[in-house]
C-alpha cells in the first residue's frame, strides 16, 4: 500500500475506514486521514486521499460460505457485494454498513477496533437541529414525495435541503444509519441517466474477454436500499424509515434525459405500484413510497417557468428569497450595538441596508428581476471590517457587473443613482480598490444613513419588507400634496398626466425617502431606458442612459428647447459626460403654462428623433 487511495473520494471523510480485499481475501483496512488533493491526468480531473494502512495478522478468506453471509439484506449498502465472475468487489467493501462491519471484524483474529463505527460517524456529523422551515417541508414532502427550492444564489436552499434531510430522517429510529438514508448529488450538463440510474461497464478477465456490467446510479442504489427497508417495515408492521435525494443544481441538468422512463415513477400514486423496464437491464424498476427527493435550483440560471413541463408538475416549488434577519440573528446584531460604533458591525448593519436596498432595485429591474438578488449568505463568515471590505470588492460587485455584462454606465445609473463613485471607476468601466472606510461612507450615502436590521417577522417572500414605502400612485401624490403648495402640486399633476397619455410605460422608483414616477418610451432604447421621472423632491428629472449610442445632436436640440427653463445653462458635452449623471428642473420653474408645454414639446421632439436613430 502506498498510503494513498482514489475510489469514490466524494464519499469519504477523515476517520472513514474501508476494507482492503485481494485475491478473495481480507488482508487489512485503511483509516482515511484529514489529507486530500486533486490532480489533473489525460485531461481528467482526479482526486487522492491519504490513508493509514493495518494489515491483519492473518488474512481472512472471503469463501462461498461468506459471500453467501453477505449478500443478507442488512449488509447491502450501494453495490451487490460480489460481480459477476464471482469475485468480492472492492467498491463494495468501501461503501459498508455498519453491520456489514461489523460482521467481518468479527472475523479477524485479534481485532477489537471500530465496534463502534457508526457512533463514531454520528458524533463527527451531528444531527441538525430542526429547521425553521422543517415544518413546511415535510407536509409538502409528504403530499407530492417531491420539493424543490428555488431562489436567487446565495440564499442557503443546499444547506436547507441537507440540514433539513438529515433532521427529518433521524425523527426516525432505525438500524439504518442517517447518513446511509441521506444522498446528496449536484447535476450538470455532462451528468447522464448513466449516472443517475444505470450504465454499463466493461471489465477484462484474465484472458483478455471483456464482459459488460450493469453499474447502477445514484437513484437506483438509494431506491433499491429504501425498498428492502419499505419491504421490512411492511412484513414487520413498523413504519418505513424515510430515504431522501437531494438533487443540488438540479436545473443545470438535461432533467428528461437524466430521468428518462422513470420520471413516471416520481407520481406519489405510483410509488411501489407502477414499474418501468430500465434501459440498459431490461429489468424492472419501481420508487419505494419511502423514498423522497429534494432539489435545489438557482433562479439567476434558470427561471422555473423553463423547467421541463413534465417535471415540474411532478414537484412542489418552494422560494428561498433572501432572508438578511438570518445574517443579525447569526451576528447577534442589535440596534443599540450597531449604535455604540463598533466598526465591524456598523459596516454589517449598513452592508445588510445596501443589499436589501440593491435588491429592491434589482428586483424592478425589467432585465434582472427577483430571481438574481443577492443572497444573505454572502454575509455569513466574516469576522473583521476588512472581511466585509473583501466581499464586496471581489463578490458582491463583480457579481453585479456579470448581471449587466459589464455595461457599467446602467450600472452606475440603475443601481447606484449615477453615485458609487468611490467605488468603481465609472471611466474606465472598472471596479475600484477601495478602503474600508470608502466602502462604509459610500454604502451609508447609498441608504440615506437609514440602517434598520430586519427581523424574521418582517420577512416576506418578495422584496424585503421594511418601513420604507411601497410607492405607487397614492403614495406618490399623498407626498407630494403633503410637501408642497397646490401650485407645484397642479404641475406635478399635469406632468403626470401626460406622461401617463403619451408614455408607452409608467414605473414607480424605490427610495424609501424620495419617490418617483417614472415615464418609459419604448422609442428611446427599447424601452430600456425612462426618458424622465418626477420626484417627491420637487423636480422634474431627466436620465439619459445609452446617451453614447445617439448622435449627440438628438441632446442638443433637446437642450435648446428647454434651455429658457434651466436654473443653470448647460452645453451637451456636460450633459453626455462622464461627470453629469442627471438633468433636473425644479417644478417651480414650469408652472406657467407656456413653460410646461416647452418642456413637452421637447420631450415629443426628442422620442421622435430617437426613434428614428434606434438601432
Amino acid at each position: 500500500m502506498d498510503g494513498v487511495w482514489h475510489h469514490d473520494l466524494d464519499q469519504v471523510d477523515a476517520g472513514d475506514v474501508v476494507f482492503h480485499n485481494f485475491e478473495d481475501e481480507l488482508i487489512g483496512i485503511s483509516t482515511v486521514t484529514d489529507w486530500r488533493e486533486q490532480y489533473a491526468f489525460q485531461d481528467a480531473t482526479f482526486q487522492r486521499v491519504g490513508v493509514e494502512f493495518q494489515w491483519f495478522d492473518e488474512p481472512v478468506s472471503v469463501d462461498a460460505e461468506l459471500k453467501g453471509q453477505l449478500d443478507d439484506p442488512e449488509f447491502q449498502q450501494k453495490y451487490y457485494p460480489v460481480n459477476s465472475e464471482g469475485n468480492l468487489k472492492q467498491a463494495y467493501l468501501a461503501t459498508l454498513s455498519p453491520a456489514a462491519a461489523e460482521f467481518l471484524l468479527d472475523r479477524v483474529e485479534g481485532w477489537s477496533q471500530l465496534r463502534t463505527v457508526d457512533a463514531d460517524r454520528e458524533a463527527r456529523s451531528p444531527i441538525p437541529e430542526k429547521p425553521d422551515e422543517a415544518t413546511t417541508l415535510a407536509r409538502q414532502l409528504e403530499d407530492e414525495k417531491q420539493i424543490v427550492l428555488y431562489g436567487p444564489p446565495g440564499t442557503g436552499k443546499t444547506y436547507t435541503a441537507e440540514r433539513f434531510a438529515r433532521w427529518w430522517v433521524a425523527q426516525q429510529d432505525h438500524s439504518v444509519a442517517v447518513e446511509d438514508r441521506v444522498e446528496t448529488v449536484t447535476f450538470h450538463p455532462s451528468f447522464t441517466y448513466e449516472d443517475f440510474i444505470e450504465g454499463l461497464t466493461a471489465e477484462a478477465s484474465d484472458d483478455g474477454q471483456i464482459a459488460y456490467e450493469v453499474q447502477d446510479g445514484i437513484l437506483k442504489r438509494l431506491s433499491e436500499t429504501a425498498t428492502d427497508a419499505y419491504e421490512e417495515a411492511q412484513a414487520t408492521g413498523t413504519d418505513a424509515p424515510r430515504f431522501v435525494l437531494v438533487i443540488d443544481e438540479i436545473n443545470r441538468g438535461n432533467l428528461a434525459q437524466i430521468f428518462g422512463e422513470t420520471i413516471t415513477l416520481l407520481e406519489a400514486d405510483k410509488r411501489g405500484t407502477t414499474t418501468v423496464r430500465l434501459a440498459h437491464s431490461d429489468s424492472e424498476f419501481t420508487l419505494p413510497p419511502n423514498l423522497y427527493v429534494i432539489g435545489t435550483m438557482n433562479t439567476a440560471d434558470r427561471s422555473i417557468a423553463l423547467v421541463d413541463a413534465a417535471l415540474r408538475r411532478r414537484f412542489r416549488f418552494i422560494s428561498r428569497p433572501p432572508a438578511f434577519d438570518a445574517v443579525v440573528d447569526a451576528y447577534g446584531l442589535s440596534e443599540a450595538s450597531v449604535e455604540e460604533g463598533n466598526a465591524f458591525e456598523s459596516l454589517l448593519a449598513t452592508s445588510i441596508a445596501a443589499l436589501q436596498e440593491l435588491n429592491d432595485r434589482i428586483v424592478q429591474s425589467a432585465d434582472l428581476g427577483k430571481g438574481k438578488q443577492i443572497g444573505h449568505t454572502r454575509l455569513f463568515g466574516v469576522d473583521a471590517a476588512e472581511d466585509i471590505r473583501d466581499v464586496w470588492r471581489y463578490d458582491i460587485l463583480p457579481l453585479l457587473e456579470e448581471y449587466y455584462f459589464g455595461q457599467f454606465d446602467r450600472i452606475r445609473q440603475e443601481l447606484f443613482d449615477g453615485g458609487g463613485e468611490a467605488l468603481f471607476d465609472w471611466q474606465r468601466k472598472q471596479i475600484r480598490d477601495f478602503t474600508v472606510h470608502e466602502l462604509g461612507d459610500t454604502l451609508s450615502a447609498f441608504v440615506e444613513g437609514d440602517v434598520e436590521l430586519p427581523s424574521a417577522a418582517r420577512r416576506t417572500g418578495g422584496a424585503s419588507e421594511r418601513t420604507r414605502r411601497q410607492w405607487d400612485r397614492d403614495t406618490f401624490f399623498d407626498t407630494i400634496e403633503t410637501s408642497f403648495d397646490d401650485e407645484i402640486t397642479a404641475v406635478c399633476r399635469d406632468f403626470f398626466e401626460f406622461g401617463s397619455t403619451e408614455a408607452d410605460r409608467v414605473g414607480y422608483g424605490t427610495g424609501k425617502q424620495t419617490g418617483a414616477a417614472q415615464f418609459y418610451w419604448d422609442a428611446y432604447r427599447d424601452g430600456d431606458y425612462l426618458v424622465y421621472e418626477l420626484r417627491t423632491d420637487g423636480t422634474l428629472q431627466f436620465r439619459f442612459w445609452g446617451a453614447e449610442k445617439y448622435d449627440p445632436e438628438l441632446f442638443e436640440v433637446f437642450l435648446d428647447r428647454i434651455r429658457p427653463v434651466l436654473e443653470d445653462p448647460i452645453d451637451v458635452e456636460y450633459l453626455l459626460s462622464e461627470e453629469f449623471t442627471r438633468l433636473q428642473i425644479p417644478l417651480e420653474r414650469v408652472q406657467d403654462d407656456e413653460s410646461r408645454e416647452r418642456v413637452k414639446e421637447a420631450i415629443r421632439t426628442f422620442v421622435t428623433d430617437a426613434a428614428d436613430q434606434a438601432p
